[in-house]
């Protein structure tokens, strides 16, 4: 992942911290998707983004953990395997 890619991706997920929102339209802003997302197109871009994002797949480990702990919220509030 390049200096600028990592960067962007940063600070879009430092601006999640300040939504109040916790419904789903936000789970779906984490992984680039429009608020009108179902719960399945959520999970399965939670998917890619985690797999993108991990370290053994050159991703970085602070990304990692941030779509690690959002994907393991989702799950919980949206009752997915």
């Amino acid at each position: 992942m390049g200096a600028e890619t990592y960067r962007k991706e940063v600070e879009q997920l430092k601006s999640w911290g300040s939504l109040v929102d916790n419904g789903l339209a936000v789970f779906a802003a984490m992984v680039g998707l429009p608020e009108t997302a179902t719960v399945q197109e959520v999970d399965r871009a939670f998917r890619k983004a985690r797999a993108k994002a991990h370290p053994d797949a050159g991703g970085n480990e602070w990304v990692s953990a941030r779509y690690n702990t959002g994907y393991d919220k989702f799950k919980r509030l949206y009752k997915v395997n």
